[in-house]
């Protein structure tokens, strides 16, 4: 009887079992390929056995694992992976694909190495970067009497003047009085040491009495020469600074944008049409400046003068302040590919782009040297051209010029030194240019012969009766002087290693840290949406790249301890569980 009951109940677990088995599979399968919770954890520690196992694959470095740690007890080891090359690569295989991950690294900097990024490969196998962390030792070793406030990764330090001045002539006063205290003890000490009637004890007495009294004296030094309490931020927020912005020169940015929110000072939109009708041949780079709210409004007049075979396209690309491209407009070929010199008819192209944010923009108009710019219209009133200007109102291009009488040039330009050259013989004359109260005048007589000028100073003024001549200078050139503009009015300064600090007033930045724990350093950044690219392949694939610029060719390294992803996706619920499930089922049949 107890052996059937126990016969029994063995043969209930077995029945439980098998019946678990399939449910267990079931929430396996489930969790394995759904991840309900909507978020897969993965975690790697460099270890003692250069192999790289679970989810993170090739883990790329040419540096073997190194071992820190006195003792030989293994709770005492800590390993980490030396890296003295960038970048750094490494594999991700997930079972689905994630719309979002954030890549953690804990390591060392012992070198002080100033930027860290994660990138992804995207399927044009280019790749997209993102913030990890910086490092800047000046930024990291602000004294006290700088004030800073952070909202995000943005930081502003604002500078208690009042507080800092204080705290120099307090210092200097300070140092005076106790190098004084110094030598006043020094002579005491002297003094006892000429005493022969002094035995040991009655000495050490005496120089216990000295030392006592310059203790007390030098407390009182500290006491009087302490600095006042320091004053409140004139700024209590980083959007009142950005809105109320302080002097320029009083500004120092490091890895901010500050030429977004500084306007040209004195702009004004102008709502007449700025027309420039001297004719300029082939390529040109246009700078011009954009109020707030302002349209970019231009028109060109092109025409095609085919002497030299192929196609002559017309690419104009717009770019902001910060080199980041607006649009780009692309003309295509007038249809004769040939070089038979038949001019092609004037074309009428227009860029516009609709209120754009104020700032500088400039215009890169790529094309071939058979293509020539007849007029530019436009609506902007500051309108310069960077390095060169190929001036070809000439007989020697009648052909485009049609009943046109050729005309001298009069360009305008801030270069401190200008070259010149022709490549026809209608390019010969004398080209006069005025300097302040100088004037310099060339004869062009040879072809393709480069002719300098240097010594130039301010706003020189260069007179072309000619024209057909490419002329380059380091700076810009207009047709107007007043069309010029100092690209750098954005006085503020850019920190450096070079740079001291308490010259400003003010220093703003987009400065993201790491953040310490037990003697390491710990940064992270998160990728998603569209960036975040995984390839199907063996799973889900997803290869990444940690880029250290600059750390090679310093010589720096760094010591990395663990790197860790968090992936997240749409967490798995009633209503949308069983939709799921079909969606699975079709793409598995679809295989």
């Amino acid at each position: 009887m107890v052996m059937g009951s126990k016969f029994n109940v063995i043969i209930k677990i077995v029945r439980l079992t098998l019946w678990l088995l399939p449910v267990l599979l079931f929430f396996w399968l489930i969790n394995k390929n759904f991840i309900p919770s909507g978020k897969l954890s993965i975690n790697y520690k460099i270890s003692n056995k250069p192999t790289v196992t679970g989810m993170i694959k090739n883990f790329a470095s040419k540096e073997t694992d190194r071992l820190i740690g006195t003792n030989n007890k293994r709770i005492n080891q800590e390993y980490f992976q030396l890296i003295t090359s960038s970048p750094l690569y490494f594999d991700l295989q997930a079972p689905r694909a994630f719309r979002k991950a954030t890549v953690t690294i804990k390591y060392q900097n012992p070198d002080g190495q100033p930027e860290i990024k994660i990138g992804v490969k995207q399927a044009n196998n280019a790749y997209i970067y993102e913030d990890m962390a910086y490092y800047n030792p000046i930024l990291n070793a602000l004294p006290e009497y700088w004030d800073k406030i952070q909202e995000g990764n943005v930081s502003l330090w604002q500078k208690d003047k009042e507080y800092f001045d204080e705290k120099i002539k307090n210092g200097s006063i300070y140092l005076r009085r106790k190098e004084k205290l110094d030598q006043w003890k020094k002579d005491e000490l002297d003094l006892l040491l000429l005493d022969f009637e002094l035995n040991s004890e009655k000495y050490l007495s005496a120089a216990e009495l000295i030392e006592g009294k310059y203790n007390n004296e030098l407390t009182i030094i500290n006491n009087e020469t302490k600095t006042i309490k320091k004053n409140t931020p004139k700024y209590a927020s980083i959007a009142s600074f950005l809105s109320n912005l302080p002097e320029q020169n009083k500004i120092i940015q490091y890895n901010y944008g500050l030429i977004d929110y500084i306007q040209m000072p004195n702009y004004k939109i102008s709502n007449k049409p700025l027309e420039i009708d001297n004719i300029l041949r082939g390529p040109h780079e246009i700078y011009t400046y954009i109020g707030e709210g302002e349209n970019i409004d231009f028109t060109f007049f092109f025409q095609d003068i085919n002497r030299h075979s192929g196609e002559d396209k017309i690419n104009i690309s717009v770019y902001d302040n910060k080199n980041q491209k607006v649009r780009a407009f692309e003309y295509l070929d007038d249809g004769n590919n040939s070089s038979n010199g038949r001019a092609s008819e004037e074309s009428e192209r227009q860029v516009f782009i609709k209120e754009q944010p104020f700032g500088i923009y400039r215009l890169v108009i790529d094309t071939t040297d058979d293509v020539f710019v007849k007029k530019i219209k436009t609506y902007q009133n500051l309108l310069m051209f960077k390095n060169h200007v190929f001036l070809a109102d000439s007989r020697e291009y009648l052909s485009i010029l049609g009943d046109a009488n050729p005309r001298h040039s009069v360009v305008f330009t801030n270069s401190s030194a200008v070259n010149f050259s022709t490549p026809h013989d209608d390019g010969f004359q004398l080209v006069d240019i005025f300097s302040r109260n100088k004037r310099f005048s060339t004869n062009i007589d040879e072809i393709k012969k480069v002719y300098f000028q240097s010594e130039l100073t301010g706003v020189s003024r260069v007179v072309s009766p000619k024209n057909d001549i490419n002329l380059e200078g380091n700076g810009f050139f207009s047709f107007s002087e007043q069309e010029l503009f100092d690209v750098n009015y954005l006085k503020t300064g850019t920190l450096t290693d070079q740079t001291k600090v308490d010259d400003y007033d003010f220093i703003i930045t987009d400065y993201k840290q790491a953040q310490e724990s037990d003697g390491w350093l710990v940064a992270s950044a998160t990728i998603a949406g569209p960036q975040l690219y995984f390839q199907k392949e063996n799973g889900y694939t997803a290869s990444f790249i940690i880029s250290l610029p600059g750390l090679s060719e310093n010589y720096r390294n760094l010591k990395v301890k663990e790197v860790s992803l968090t992936l997240e996706k749409d967490p798995i619920t009633f209503d949308n569980f069983f939709q799921k499930i079909k969606n699975k089922i079709i793409n598995l049949k679809r295989k």
